[in-house]
C-alpha cells in the first residue's frame, strides 16, 4: 500500500496531459486537446485554491480550462467550484444536468482524448456520476469506491445493496487500468473486483449470523478484515468496522441477502 496521501498532497501524472492532485480529497484534470476539464474540486480550506491554481498553470500552460465535472455535489468535491467557475468561465457539469439525470451519457471530445460522463446514482447520492477516458483506460468513480467503505450515506437498504452490485458490475466491465477515487490513492479494476467480493462476503456473513441468532459482537468477530485487504487505505483503522455495521444493520431488518 502507498504512503497515506493525507500527509502531503502530491501531483501525479497519470497519462499524457492527465494529472491528479493526490490527497485525502482528489482533484484531477486532463487536456482534451482543445481545452481541459477538471474533475472535482475538493473541500475548501486555506491555501487549497492557490495550490491548485499554481498546479493548473504549471501543467496546462496556455491550454484553456473549459469544463468542471463533479462526480457528485458534496462539499468535499465542490469546494473550489465557485472560484474556478468565476476565474476561468467554466461550464459546470454534474448529475443535476438534465441529460445525465435523465440517464443519458455526456461525451466531451477533442483531438487529444474523449471523456464519457455517465449517471451512476442511487448509492452514494442520487446524482453520482463517473467519468471514463477510454483512450487512457482511466475511470473516475468519485465516492463509489472508498477503499473498503460501503459507499452509502446513512442507512443501507436492500434496494441500495442491489444497486451497488449492478453499478460495480458495470464499472468492472470497463476494465480500467487506473481507477481514481474521490479520496485517497488510485487503484485499478482489480480493487473494484476485490471490493465487490468483500461486499458479498459481508452480506452473506451477516445474514447467516443473524439467522443463527448470534450477537452483533459474535458476528463481527467472525468477519475480521481480510488479510489481503489489511493494507488498504485506512481499512483497519475504522472502515471495516463501519462497513460491517452498515451491512449488519440491514441484516437485522430481516434482509435475506443480495438478489444477485
Amino acid at each position: 500500500m502507498q504512503n497515506d496521501p493525507m500527509t502531503t498532497p502530491e501531483l501525479k501524472t497519470i497519462a499524457t496531459r492527465l494529472w491528479v492532485r493526490q490527497a485525502v480529497d482528489n482533484i484531477s484534470w486532463f487536456d482534451l486537446g482543445d481545452g481541459a476539464a477538471i474533475v472535482d474540486t475538493g473541500e475548501a480550506h486555506s491555501g487549497l485554491a492557490e495550490d491548485v491554481e499554481e498546479m493548473l498553470e504549471e501543467t496546462l500552460g496556455e491550454t484553456p480550462l473549459k469544463y468542471l465535472l463533479n462526480t457528485h455535489t458534496h462539499y468535499d468535491h465542490t469546494g473550489l467550484n465557485d472560484r474556478l467557475k468565476q476565474q476561468y468561465g467554466l461550464a459546470v457539469i454534474n448529475g443535476r444536468d438534465e441529460r445525465l439525470a435523465g440517464g443519458d451519457d455526456l461525451t466531451l471530445g477533442g483531438p487529444g482524448r474523449t471523456a464519457r460522463m455517465f449517471h451512476t446514482g442511487g448509492v452514494h447520492t442520487a446524482e453520482d456520476c463517473c467519468i471514463h477516458l477510454p483512450e487512457d483506460s482511466v475511470l473516475f468513480v468519485g465516492d463509489l469506491f472508498g477503499w473498503g467503505l460501503v459507499p452509502v450515506n446513512g442507512h443501507l437498504v436492500c434496494e441500495k445493496a442491489d444497486r451497488i452490485v449492478d453499478i460495480y458490475n458495470d464499472l468492472i466491465a470497463l476494465d480500467a487500468a487506473t481507477v481514481i477515487p474521490g479520496h485517497g490513492p488510485n487503484c485499478s479494476t482489480a480493487e473494484l473486483e476485490r471490493w465487490l467480493e468483500y461486499f458479498r462476503w459481508l452480506s452473506k456473513g451477516t445474514v447467516v449470523g443473524v439467522q443463527q441468532g448470534l450477537t452483533d459482537e459474535d458476528i463481527a468477530r467472525q468477519l475480521p478484515p481480510p488479510e489481503d485487504m489489511t493494507d488498504w487505505w485506512r481499512l483497519v483503522d475504522w472502515k471495516h468496522k463501519n462497513s460491517v455495521g452498515k451491512v449488519l444493520e440491514l441484516a437485522r431488518s430481516g434482509w435475506g441477502g443480495l438478489a444477485k
